[in-house]
């Protein structure tokens, strides 16, 4: 008898990471299905620092220092 709730034990822990493994992977698999709204939009702004880099060096280094370092 004491096999038969040992067991019994053992199944109902098994059902139960059964069922939420199971509701895991609907979350994640529900998630991915629908469209987002907004999202993320990416812009590359390395030329706009790169500008801003020259004009400050433009402005704060003397004329041999900003020719040396164009080269």
């Amino acid at each position: 008898m004491e096999f038969f709730t040992e067991y019994a034990g053992f199944l109902l822990k098994l059902v139960t990471v059964a069922i939420i493994l199971g509701l895991f992977i609907a979350g994640i698999a529900s998630g991915k299905s629908k469209p987002k709204e907004g999202g993320i939009s990416i812009r590359k702004i390395n030329d706009q620092y790169e500008k801003m880099k020259d004009t400050l060096n433009a402005e704060l280094l003397d004329k041999k220092a900003l020719k040396k370092m164009k080269k």
